[in-house]
């Protein structure tokens, strides 16, 4: 006997009399989305079995979790009429919010960020319970004269969600998430080179941008899972890092990327895929190589190099290639 109300499996019951019906029975296990049929044999049925299917209904019945980001640039904001502490992106979102008691409280992080070509931004994420679409409503402590210029390190802004349901087609307000920009500051991303490999080994290379940590993930270039290197690198705003990857697999070409953060906790966007190839068990480690370019003298002079003289003529510049 299986009863289903609104398309959901409240209650069941299976096989009441055991062993008297080897042929078992069916059990229709549904929600919104899905549906499935189980079949259950009363001569297997037992504590372990019956545990089993509970689980899958309760899976199966469960909602689905998603998560939402919502990013703002400050050339996308507007003013409300009447209220010259609120920015906006839709003009909808200038009418009065409800009460405190009807707003949700959310899980929301939110961070800034200023990009090299000046845009500045601030992006706030959460969870939902169903597909929504939202926006988000800046609100200042003082007079806004211009809402393209709220979005800066010395600001304290309230962000308010206004989330629009799919599901019911009603909209939801979040309680206020207050932030500081400073303290919100995600770093800007890092830039990775791979200066050298031997046959097990890789050297990444990297300028920081931030005061804080830095890290790296790896994979060789025919594989789709990262492998993340479990120490941190800490690192200091304008400091050229190297870092050595062992336990490589000869001849592979590998890709690395490096991500770093503050202590804010928030984590740079990880840089531009780069790739090397380990060497072959038996050769020497390849490096890089670095150019030189200086003025001839006024006299002819000598340079001895790994048994190579280079001559550099009055009047003429000259570039010396050095390999190591």
């Amino acid at each position: 006997q299986t009863a289903v109300h609104q398309h959901q499996v409240q209650t069941f019951s299976c096989c009441r009399q055991k062993l008297q019906k080897p042929d078992g029975c069916f059990l229709l296990f549904t929600t919104s989305r899905h549906f499935s049929w189980v079949t259950v044999f009363p001569v297997k049925m037992d504590l372990w079995s019956l545990k089993l299917h509970l689980a899958i209904w309760t899976l199966l019945s469960r909602p689905g979790v998603f998560s939402l980001e919502v990013s703002v640039r400050h050339s996308e904001l507007k003013p409300c009429e009447g209220n010259d502490r609120v920015c906006v992106t839709d003009s909808q979102d200038c009418q009065h919010p409800p009460p405190s008691s009807l707003r949700k409280t959310l899980n929301m992080s939110c961070y800034y960020q200023e990009t090299s070509d000046q845009h500045r931004s601030v992006t706030c994420s959460w969870s939902q319970v169903s597909e929504s679409k939202a926006s988000l409503v800046f609100t200042s402590d003082y007079k806004i004269f211009s809402c393209s210029g709220i979005f800066n390190p010395a600001a304290t802004l309230e962000v308010t969600a206004r989330i629009k349901s799919y599901l019911t087609g009603r909209d939801v307000w979040s309680q206020p998430h207050r932030m500081f920009l400073f303290d919100k500051v995600k770093p800007s991303q890092p830039a990775l080179a791979l200066i050298a490999s031997t046959a097990d080994s890789l050297v990444a290379s990297w300028k920081s941008n931030v005061h804080g940590s830095c890290r790296l993930r790896y994979r060789p270039n025919d594989a789709h899972t990262w492998t993340e290197v479990s120490d941190l690198v800490p690192a200091y705003e304008g400091q050229t890092l190297n870092y050595t990857i062992t336990n490589l697999l000869p001849f592979m070409a590998y890709t690395a990327a490096v991500a770093c953060t503050t202590e804010s906790g928030i984590w740079s966007d990880w840089s531009s895929d780069t790739t090397i190839q380990t060497l072959d068990r038996g050769k020497p480690s390849r490096h890089t190589h670095k150019s030189y370019t200086w003025p001839g003298s006024v006299s002819t002079c000598d340079t001895f190099l790994e048994r190579s003289i280079v001559r550099a003529s009055a009047g003429n510049n000259l570039m010396l290639t050095l390999y190591r």
